[in-house]
């Protein structure tokens, strides 16, 4: 038979689309639950394209003693399947098939013994020319090999022939299997045996398959025929009769094989659109909250981050200040720049050494040097402990603590979606960590590399060095002067005048330390307050950032679902041209 090629292609694209949408929803725990049920539908869609340019394909389905094998003679116009009154007697399908038909994979994987293929020539009278017939395992069958038979022969199948008698027709293992197939495939049914019934009785049976229909299936105006197939071996079928094979014929010609081949497949995105729906419906809460919940948790701990930050940088403010007039004095020409780098341990050396002196100059010398050492070395250290960020930030156990208790909620949600709270953008700890040792150091690396150096530049202006400095060069030309009038006059001032002055001198220099340490204080707690304030906006980027792959997850994941829940609206426009149900 031939198809519609545009059609063809139309459902290939749209099954490819298919693919990638449940790409996203299947690692969801409410789909793998479904996964089955979403297997099973994508493989009866992936029929239709198989079967896009094969022969129309036409089950007959029914419960014991139905009279299916009856009714394939009586389609057949030939005697091809073993009848029975009331036993099942069809354990092996029947295929009653045109010669050049190919069956591999309508026949491949049949549960059972090999069905029994009887071959016709093309043309026959009759609206079922060149079409496939296959005499199916009773629904009802005892035999668990029988129903898998069955069931894979109605996903394989274009059309289902429902047979039924008068005591089949309420029977319930039947209705809950064609409840699989209201929507997935075309249900033709045909009340048989009706010459054994009264008109009233052929009437309130039919109209009772049709309620049925209606109300188990979702099948409005279900077309139902009262025929006797016996009788229309005998070519007395009637027009009930002509009637089924007229609608068995209309369904599978050419064109509207492949309007009944569109309708299974909207039928298959119908369960499927329903399947995805239930998955939202029971998703969307946790779904809808995981973005947030992620994100409140990351500025919780940044939060708590902060505080530690901010109170060590805060037990920071001394060696920072130290490091701030140290700096401050590397920019300072003059005797006031040189008592800032000197430190203030060797600032005490020169003193005491001064003071000792007379008595003893080498251990003078000793105690100079050895307080220039001092403050050498403890300046060197401050220097390198404040260069290191990472003390700032606690400790990795502690932190570690942090993050479990503000991320817990969203990884109990993550947990409840997929189970996988990284592939729904939930953060784990060591990726948390990286980000915040990142924004920390980037903030602290600011402060000492350009910060500390503007601020040290401000610290010392030039109307701030001549005036403290001044005193010192009017002390020191004092002693120069004293000491050169001295040599002429020959009258020597003296080892204690100059001991004097330059204790006098470093004096000067001392509180000239005092005065600029205070403007340095001030300035060091600026730029703790700064870097506190930069460390927390970083911070909050960082917390911003880390939640946004959950939005991302968030939005690829419901735009999925909403893909997959409006499956059969979306396909219905596409292969049909037209939004109405069909």
């Amino acid at each position: 038979m031939t198809s519609e090629p545009d059609w063809t292609r139309r459902l290939g694209r749209l099954r490819r689309e298919l693919d990638r949408e449940l790409a996203h929803v299947a690692p969801m725990r409410e789909a793998e639950e479904r996964r089955e049920e979403f297997d099973e539908l994508l493989a009866d869609l992936d029929h239709q394209l198989e079967r896009a340019r094969a022969a129309g394909v036409v089950v007959l389905v029914g419960s014991t003693g139905a009279g299916k094998s009856t009714m394939l003679n009586a389609l057949a116009g030939q005697a091809i399947s073993t009848e029975g009154d009331s036993r099942p007697t069809t354990s092996v399908p029947t295929v009653f098939a045109p010669e050049d038909a190919d069956l591999s994979a309508l026949l491949s994987n049949l549960a059972g013994p090999a069905p029994a293929v009887v071959r016709h020539e093309a043309t026959r009278e009759g609206g079922l020319d060149g079409q496939v017939l296959i005499d199916a395992p009773d629904v009802n069958s005892i035999a668990t090999e029988h129903r898998r038979t069955v069931t894979a022969l109605a996903e394989r199948a274009d059309v289902l022939l429902v047979v039924l008698h008068r005591q089949s027709v309420v029977e319930q293992s039947a209705v809950r299997f064609l409840e699989g197939y209201g929507h997935r495939r075309r249900l033709v049914f045909a009340l048989n045996r009706a010459d054994e019934l009264t008109e009233e009785a052929r009437a309130k049976l039919v109209d009772q398959v049709r309620s049925l229909a209606k109300e188990r299936l979702g099948i409005e105006s279900a077309p139902v025929f009262s025929v006797s197939a016996k009788a229309a071996q005998s070519g007395a079928g009637g027009p009930e009769w002509e009637g089924l094979l007229e609608s068995l014929g209309g369904l599978l010609r050419d064109g509207n094989l492949a309007a009944v081949r569109r309708h299974n497949a909207i039928g298959a995105a119908r369960g499927l659109a329903v399947a995805g729906r239930a998955v939202r419906e029971r998703t969307t809460e946790d779904l809808g909250e995981l973005h947030q919940v992620t994100r409140r948790g990351l500025l919780e701990l940044v939060g708590r981050a902060h505080n530690e930050v901010a109170h060590r940088l805060d037990l920071r403010r001394a060696e920072l200040s130290n490091l701030l007039l140290s700096e401050t004095g590397k920019r300072w020409d003059g005797p006031g720049g040189w008592s800032l780098r000197i430190g203030a341990w060797s600032a005490v050396g020169a003193g005491l050494g001064l003071a000792i002196a007379r008595r003893n100059p080498l251990a003078a010398a000793g105690l100079a040097a050895g307080g220039a050492v001092v403050s050498r070395v403890r300046g060197e250290r401050e220097r390198k402990h404040l260069e290191e960020s990472l003390g700032l930030l606690p400790e990795a156990g502690e932190l570690r603590s942090f993050a479990t208790d503000a991320l817990a909620p969203a990884r109990l949600r993550a947990g409840r979606l997929t189970g996988d709270p990284a592939g729904l953008g939930v953060p784990g700890f060591e990726a948390v960590q990286a980000e915040l040792e990142a924004a920390v150091t980037e903030s602290w690396g600011r402060l000492m590399n350009r910060d500390m150096p503007e601020a040290a530049e401000r610290s010392a202006p030039i109307w701030l060095r001549w005036p403290l400095d001044l005193p010192v060069y009017a002390l020191a030309a004092w002693i120069v002067y004293r000491a050169g009038e001295g040599f002429f006059t020959e009258q020597y001032v003296g080892f204690d005048f100059l001991l004097n002055g330059v204790l006098l001198a470093l004096a000067l220099l001392f509180v000239l330390r005092l005065i600029v340490r205070t403007v340095v204080s001030g300035r060091a707690r600026g730029l703790i307050r700064a870097s506190t304030a930069r460390i927390a906006e970083r911070l909050d980027r960082t917390a911003e950032r880390l939640a946004e792959p959950s939005r991302t997850r968030v939005d690829e994941l419901s735009g999925a679902l909403s893909h997959v829940s409006e499956l059969d609206t979306r396909w219905r426009a596409e292969l049909t041209g037209d939004q109405a149900a069909d």
